[in-house]
């Protein structure tokens, strides 16, 4: 039998199992690298519980926001909000307020 027989028999006894391993090894790395795979399913898990967290803190963020606008409605007005929102707006404060200057253009008192 010459080698070139050899080959061709192995190639056709032994053709359609690698295929099948082929196969088989093709799809197994997709389904755990694919974009649809195992790895991105747990990539999308995290942000999604990233998304979550977010969302919780966003919308406590927006209750105190509505809670600030509230009140200063003209219905429900509270002086010290509208003190607090003219010092801001106006640059101003009370003679008895203590200032600390965190920028460092103060001078340090320790020296």
């Amino acid at each position: 039998m010459s080698v070139k027989e050899r080959l061709g028999r192995l190639a056709r006894e032994g053709g359609l199992p690698l295929f099948v391993l082929a196969l088989v090894a093709y799809f197994g790395f997709h389904a755990v690298q694919g974009e649809r795979g195992i790895l991105a399913w747990h990539r999308m898990k995290a942000d999604l519980a990233h998304a979550d967290a977010r969302e919780i803190e966003l919308a406590a963020k927006r209750e105190r926001l509505i809670r600030r606008v509230t009140q200063l409605q003209p219905e429900s007005l509270d002086p010290d909000m509208i003190e607090e929102q003219a010092r801001l707006l106006l640059n101003y404060g009370h003679p008895l307020d203590r200032v600390i200057m965190l920028d460092g253009s103060a001078e340090n008192p320790e020296k």
